[in-house]
């Protein structure tokens, strides 16, 4: 109903500040109930990730995978403007679990195929950054026979 005098207005205007109160309330209260349900479900996630298939290959076995998975490809390493970057599906294996990322740093054959793009390049820091690059996929190849390409622009 339509308030018609002041008195009812005021008592509805009461009623809606009230209700918007409430709201409020309600909305910090679900957001902290979605804050927790997201760190639950990060949880559940990974313990089925412990659980998975993948999990149950033996180092030996993913390292062959890995190997595979990589054998026709270099990894680059280039200046791309002002910034270097490494490009290849070995750094995107590291990215996957640390579980990965540990078997594949141990394995220096992985590291050893290399192909070096010298850019020019706009800054100092690109290029500090492109050597520092470098150095580390040299040592992650250690004493591996290395298979080099370069290219100069």
């Amino acid at each position: 109903d339509i308030p018609n005098s002041e008195v009812e207005r005021a008592q509805l205007q009461s009623l809606i500040e009230r209700n918007s109160g409430d709201l409020q309330r309600y909305d910090v209260a679900i957001a902290r109930l979605q804050d927790q349900r997201n760190q639950l479900d990060k949880i559940v996630q990974y313990r089925k990730s412990l659980i998975s298939p993948i999990r149950k290959l033996s180092p030996d076995v993913l390292g062959e995978i890995f190997e595979l998975v990589t054998a026709d490809q270099f990894i680059e390493l280039e200046i791309c403007r002002d910034r270097a970057r490494g490009i290849g599906r070995v750094f995107r294996l590291t990215w996957i679990c640390s579980w990965w990322r540990k078997l594949i740093l141990s394995r220096p054959t992985l590291w050893s195929r290399i192909h070096l793009m010298l850019l020019r390049s706009t800054t100092t820091n690109a290029e500090s950054q492109f050597t520092n690059m470098m150095v580390e996929v040299l040592l992650r190849s250690r004493t591996t026979p290395l298979c080099l390409k370069l290219r100069r622009d």
